[in-house]
């Protein structure tokens, strides 16, 4: 007959001890549980903490492009209105180049549990997200044909302006050459096209700001093309060479001006692109910045 007790393993073993066996398990149980809580909730408080910097950066940095972009219109609009102007000014309204690296980092799934799924999911708010990410992403694509396309117009331009500016000076050389060559001519031998080219240039030389391109296209470069093309224009070497110098000074004139207006047009894309990406950047800011002066600073 069995006693207050059992065989286990040949060794007597107490319902007392099976049971603080049993409390010890579920007290080791509860210990490990406990440990696995914490361990969680920590690391749970982490992640929280971690989303929330990366928000903090993302905001930021989103504010700081913005900045940039806006500068970057100015400068484009101050471009664009200098290729609008008749006179031919200063090709340096250059915009500084716009790094997106201060966030560019960022996970893009870390970000739209931030903005998106930590939010009231609905279509707008996930279409403002990926119009604000494909933003970031398309600046550096736009940084990059911007520049490219205006150092092209910068080569192109300057091979035209070279081109103007060097007939210029052969038709100021030409001019003197013939000057001298009929000096010497006999005194019935009259020169009509020479005494009108030297009123031409001598009335050009007084006219205010003549060095500029539109100023000597229309008060040199035309009247010595209407002289050139006048019937009774007798012809000789030096006045077939000066024929040929004003046509392609005058060719480089209006290529430069096709240029300026291919350019303009150009550059007005890149401020429609660039005030659409400044204004999603402007939504997403002031939908998700917490401090005002964060959403103001966007304005």
């Amino acid at each position: 007959m069995f006693q207050f007790g059992e065989f286990y393993g040949n060794e007597s073993v107490s319902w007392l001890e099976l049971l603080i066996n049993f409390l010890g398990i579920l007290v080791g149980a509860g210990i490990a549980i406990l440990v696995f809580r914490l361990g969680k909730k920590d690391e749970e408080q982490k992640e929280t903490k971690r989303l929330l910097e990366l928000k903090v950066i993302f905001l930021l940095g989103l504010l700081k492009l913005n900045s940039g972009i806006t500068a970057s219109i100015k400068k484009l609009e101050e471009l664009t209105t200098e290729l609008s102007k008749e006179e031919i000014g200063d090709l340096m309204h250059r915009p500084t180049r716009i790094n997106t690296s201060g966030i560019s980092w960022i996970d893009k799934n870390d970000l739209f549990r931030i903005f998106v799924l930590d939010k009231k999911i609905n279509q707008d708010n996930v279409r403002l997200f990926y119009q604000t990410i494909e933003g970031i992403d398309s600046l550096t694509t736009f940084t990059n044909d911007f520049f490219q396309t205006f150092d092209k117009y910068v080569t192109v331009f300057s091979g035209y302006c070279h081109t103007f500016d060097n007939g210029m000076n052969e038709i100021g050389r030409l001019r003197d050459k013939m000057v001298v060559d009929y000096q010497n001519r006999p005194p019935d031998e009259p020169s009509p096209f020479l005494d009108e080219l030297i009123g031409i240039t001598d009335q050009w030389r007084e006219a205010k700001n003549n060095k500029a391109y539109h100023i000597a296209h229309e008060n040199l470069l035309t009247p010595i093309k209407n002289l050139l093309s006048d019937p009774k224009t007798r012809y000789d070497d030096n006045i077939l060479k000066m024929g040929n110098i004003v046509n392609d000074t005058m060719r480089a004139y209006r290529n430069i001006l096709k240029t300026r207006r291919v350019y303009k047009v150009v550059f007005d894309s890149f401020i429609t692109s660039q005030t659409k990406i400044h204004e999603a950047f402007d939504l997403f800011i002031n939908k998700h910045a917490d401090n005002k002066e964060l959403r103001d600073g966007s304005k």
